[in-house]
């Protein structure tokens, strides 16, 4: 059971305060690989304004667990107590937020006796409430906000379409597709309640939804995919699109503005291959953008842009430099800490925090 009001408000006192005490302090560019004790896979998920980066790995059974890294690098594993213990079975983390307070998906039996992710709000005290979209078979939470809302996604029947949907803090659901939409991904929430994502029909699309329900779907110029994939507090969207001109499927980086203005860019030194490229990921507060981006040579290679256009690209050290290795950078706090992964000389694949 979640904790009531009182707990909440004492929570977001105290996260007021850490907020005071995280500001006197910048990013320091500094990179500390890590991983979960017995893991031979992870991977983070995100990363909050103290620093706490969230993620998920995988045991040597086969087995999904999500963690916590606090700034003082204790690793606490996070498992949803009904999720299956099975090999590809159980829990994932897909979203932070300051007060600590998780989203994500485990594995449940849905009321066909079939096996599918069900969604999880885990609160700052490691207490657990799973939830089921209305007459969903999958159901999974993807982003938090600091008020606690929950983005996600859902699909009604087995193998059928992918719709989203908001949560708000009382359990209650409103469900929503794109117009015309074959599938409608989620991907992030902001403290407006603004989610972001894509959806699919005849190509892919970016949609910013607002928390009054207006849906206001875009493409990047010239592009015939384009993917959404984070949002700020300001409304302002990243992501990354592939150009109609381009004779590969060659990635490029996009910043949308709250106006709907929309700007593409390329990271110096990224690939012009099929697949190559570069992917914006994270924007914190201040428009400052991380991402990676895929050389010739198909290495991969972290970055992070200022709000002027400033680009300083980073390695995690351990990365591996051949084809279909190197340091992929996913998300971005207020701070400027960048949490992500990074693929080892042996192809093993870790966690990272950009300090």
């Amino acid at each position: 059971m979640r904790h009531g009001l009182f707990a909440r408000h004492v929570c977001l006192i105290a996260t007021a305060l850490l907020i005071y005490a995280v500001l006197l302090t910048a990013a320091t560019g500094i990179i500390v690989s890590f991983t979960p004790a017995g893991s031979v896979h992870s991977e983070a998920t995100g990363i909050n304004l103290a620093g706490t980066v969230a993620g998920n790995f995988v045991d040597g059974g086969g087995v999904i667990h999500g963690y916590l890294r606090s700034s003082s690098s204790t690793v606490t594993v996070v498992d949803e107590p009904a999720a299956g213990t099975q090999a590809n079975d159980g829990t994932w983390i897909f979203g932070i937020n300051d007060a600590g307070e998780t989203t994500g998906s485990y594995t449940c039996t849905n009321s066909s006796g079939n096996v599918e992710p069900c969604g999880f709000f885990r609160d700052q005290y490691g207490s657990f409430t799973t939830f089921v979209a209305p007459n969903a078979v999958r159901t999974w939470g993807q982003g938090i906000n600091n008020s606690g809302v929950i983005a996600g996604g859902y699909s009604p029947n087995e193998g059928g379409t992918i719709a989203g949907f908001v949560r708000d803090t009382s359990g209650n659901f409103t469900e929503f597709e794109v117009p015309n939409a074959g599938n409608t991904w989620v991907i992030a929430i902001n403290a407006s309640s603004q989610v972001v994502g894509y959806f699919t029909n005849d190509s892919d699309h970016g949609f910013v939804r607002t928390s009054s329900g207006v849906i206001r779907t875009f493409d990047a110029p010239q592009a015939t995919h384009t993917y959404a994939v984070a949002i700020n507090n300001n409304g302002e969207v990243v992501g990354y699109h592939v150009d109609s001109t381009d004779s590969n499927a060659v990635r490029h980086a996009f910043y949308r503005d709250s106006a709907g203005n929309i700007t593409s860019f390329d990271v110096p030194g990224a690939g012009n291959g099929d697949g190559q490229g570069t992917y914006a990921t994270g924007i914190n507060a201040a428009g400052t953008i991380a991402g990676y981006y895929t050389d010739s040579n198909s290495v991969s290679h972290g970055f992070v842009r200022t709000s002027s256009g400033t680009i300083t690209s980073f390695d995690d050290p351990n990365a591996g430099t051949q084809s279909g290795q190197g340091t992929y950078a996913y998300y971005i706090n207020r701070m400027g800490q960048i949490a992500g992964s990074f693929s080892g000389v042996k192809g093993q694949v870790r966690s990272f925090l950009r300090k």
